[in-house]
């Protein structure tokens, strides 16, 4: 079993009053995305996962019209800040060496309406682990923001941030 966690592309900034941000992707986002289709065309894969954010979902709608899939959206694996009103991209607030970027990367970054600790890692974990579980033997793709993700299995933040 082979599971390709990729990140969802650029989306837009979007900060709201009320309700949860859920931003789309940017026009760069949907570049990010066709270019990782491209970039996957010749590799057989057996499914596409993604988090029923926009973000991610949109992502993984160029993957999976260039290999013929259906996505499959697992809630499971939604990002932490699914219930946030706010979406700044890390890429923003790394440029701007925002205090949020370093508050991230000191692992102390928080908000009222993000998920955390067991509320945001074991619906994911468990959801990443039924997904491997089921699809043994085959080569699958799930999008989503590999940074919460990725904390959780002790590597550190922020090597993967261009």
């Amino acid at each position: 079993m082979e599971l390709l966690l990729i990140r969802h592309g650029l989306p837009i900034r979007r900060e709201i009053s009320n309700g949860r941000a859920d931003p789309e992707l940017s026009d760069d986002g949907h570049r990010q995305a066709e270019h990782l289709a491209k970039y996957l065309a010749a590799e057989q894969i057996h499914a596409i996962y993604a988090s029923p954010l926009l973000r991610a979902h949109q992502t993984a709608e160029h993957l999976a019209r260039s290999h013929g899939l259906d996505i499959v959206t697992d809630d499971g694996v939604a990002e932490y800040d699914r219930d946030s009103n706010e979406y700044v991209a890390v890429e923003e607030l790394k440029a701007s060496n925002d205090p949020r970027w370093q508050a991230m990367l000191a692992g102390e970054w928080g908000h009222p309406n993000l998920a955390e600790g067991t509320d945001f890692f074991y619906p994911n974990y468990t959801s990443i682990h039924r997904v491997t579980a089921a699809r043994s033997g085959e080569r699958n793709v799930l999008t989503l923001n590999e940074t919460y993700h990725l904390r959780g299995t002790g590597l550190p933040v922020g090597i993967y941030q261009g």
